[in-house]
């Protein structure tokens, strides 16, 4: 994984569910993604998770979410 200095964070979700679900969809279209959980760790599914990508990644990837959900 590339250091978190070189990644973008392009959403922040409330549960590692709803990242993964993103990471999955993003990684479908050949977009590389990482997830950064936050304190509690994987361990935790009520972690909150940042999504990362390349910046050079980062406006397909939005293309591709589409709007976030509110």
């Amino acid at each position: 994984m590339p250091s978190r200095s070189e990644l973008v964070v392009l959403r922040r979700y409330p549960h590692r569910i709803r990242a993964e679900f993103a990471k999955s969809a993003l990684e479908a279209y050949g977009v590389t993604t990482f997830l950064d959980v936050g304190p509690y760790g994987h361990a935790h599914e009520l972690s909150e998770v940042d999504l990362l990508v390349r910046p050079e990644d980062a406006a397909q990837a939005l293309e591709i979410l589409g709007p976030e959900e509110t």
